[in-house]
């Protein structure tokens, strides 16, 4: 089983900041006396656009002896204002119930800077992820998926997650 996507985000117009945010109190003369000092005013804040970013994602899943079935997918990340990069994971269910988990955020990303003429690349803080997960059927009643997964993030070392999902 094969499965393609693709999105573009944040298409459309440019972005500007209007109301009360941007309503000051202004002098038109700070040198003559007894003026009126709190004349309303409004900040002219820029207009610009929000970064276009292109998404193409492709999966495959493969099954074992009906009972396992094992899912790798990639994600290639096109955004306009920043490097490109994938986003690449597997996933190993065993009989629906048990899920094994790995992958790798910003796959290839490197940031170029210059400094004193000098090219300087830094890559991305994220490192591989582990995770897995248990998805339960109560009997006559709700099913309830718990996961975890732990991620390495550079600077901050490990960090943990985990979430709690019961459908009626």
């Amino acid at each position: 089983n094969t499965r393609i996507g693709m999105s573009v985000s944040n298409f459309g117009g440019k972005l500007d900041m209007e109301g009360i945010n941007t309503l000051v109190d202004y002098d038109i003369d700070e040198t003559i006396y007894g003026n009126n000092d709190r004349i309303d005013g409004y900040l002219d804040a820029a207009s610009w656009p929000l970064p276009l970013l292109f998404r193409f994602g492709i999966s495959k899943e493969l099954t074992i002896m009906k009972l396992y079935r094992f899912l790798i997918s990639a994600d290639a990340i096109h955004p306009n204002n920043n490097p490109e990069y994938l986003n690449i994971g597997a996933e190993f269910n065993l009989k629906d119930l048990l899920f094994f988990r790995m992958g790798k955020n910003h796959f290839l990303y490197k940031q170029k800077f210059m400094e004193n003429g000098i090219d300087i690349f830094i890559d991305h803080e994220q490192g591989l992820s582990l995770g897995a997960g248990i998805k339960y059927q109560i009997p006559r009643g709700p099913m309830l998926i718990i996961d975890y997964v732990l991620m390495d993030f550079g600077i901050f070392n490990s960090i943990s997650g985990y979430s709690i999902n019961i459908s009626f």
